[in-house]
């Protein structure tokens, strides 16, 4: 995988980084953030902190990390009932396959 730079403007100052990310996910990662931050701008309007960008970027790490771990719990939730029906369907399969052999065996 090639290296990628991602370029984001923050509060109009631009940044720059290198980044490991396919080019898909490159290019979604900064329009995600700054939806996220402009999304927490908004609310912060209605409360005492506006203007404080220090604490619009914090929070909005905080949702999108918040996001990530969710999705990550999901995705283990996931992968576990999986195997478990994976498991439950080999199970199965193994009774018929030895019910058939006894079957075969009596003729």
């Amino acid at each position: 995988m090639s290296e990628q730079i991602v370029n984001i403007t923050v509060f109009g100052k631009r940044y720059s980084f290198k980044t490991d990310a396919n080019q898909m996910i490159a290019g979604e990662a900064p329009a995600h953030l700054q939806k996220e931050i402009e999304r927490t701008q908004k609310l912060f309007t209605d409360h005492a902190i506006s203007g404080k960008n220090e604490a619009v970027l914090l929070q909005a790490a905080l949702n999108m990390a918040g996001e990530n771990l969710e999705l990550r719990n999901k995705y283990t939730e996931l992968v576990q009932y999986l195997h478990t029906r994976t498991r439950n369907i080999l199970s199965l399969l193994e009774k018929i396959g030895m019910d058939s052999n006894i079957r075969e065996e009596n003729l």
